[in-house]
């Protein structure tokens, strides 16, 4: 008797769940008005993220312990370049 018990609460909630993902019968998605190009989108500014960011720090032995890294690392000189 348990195992049925069981066995039907599980397969109501596995219905219920099911049932409650439905968006409804013809959903839509909204259709968006997006910009052809953002404001200022070619005067972007350099960010940290292209620049090379240990130059600003003017230190000569962390940029030589950079150029020593990227040059010996051989995860980036296997790896094929786009």
């Amino acid at each position: 008797m348990k195992k049925m018990i069981k066995s039907i609460v599980f397969w109501l909630s596995i219905g219920l769940f099911v049932y409650s993902c439905k968006m409804g019968p013809a959903f839509k998605s909204p259709e968006m008005e997006a910009p052809e190009a953002y404001r200022y989108a070619e005067n972007q500014p350099d960010s940290l993220g292209t620049i090379k960011w240990w130059e600003l720090f003017n230190d000569p032995v962390l940029d030589s312990l950079i150029l020593v890294a990227l040059d010996s690392n051989r995860n980036v000189s296997i790896a094929p370049m786009i």
